[in-house]
């Protein structure tokens, strides 16, 4: 399940909320960990529409749009 948006900014601001409750609830990770660990999921633009999605955060806020993502939602392989 993806947290769908329709705006690049809400999905970002919304990610990051999600970030800050998924990293508060990992309290044994090692500090190294989040030097890497910038994220909960990266942000995506739908191919097909003009929506922002991230995969949705077991910890995070539950009341987002959520869907399944779709093939066309991503990039085609196709050359």
């Amino acid at each position: 399940m993806k947290n769908v948006f329709t705006t690049e900014l809400q999905a970002t601001n919304a990610q990051g909320l999600d970030f800050s409750m998924w990293k508060s609830s990992k309290p044994q990770m090692p500090e190294k960990y989040w030097v890497v660990t910038t994220a909960w999921s990266a942000v995506q633009k739908r191919e097909d529409a003009e929506e922002w999605f991230y995969e949705v955060c077991p910890v995070g806020v539950q009341t987002h749009t959520q869907k399944e993502a779709e093939p066309s939602w991503y990039p085609s392989d196709d050359i």
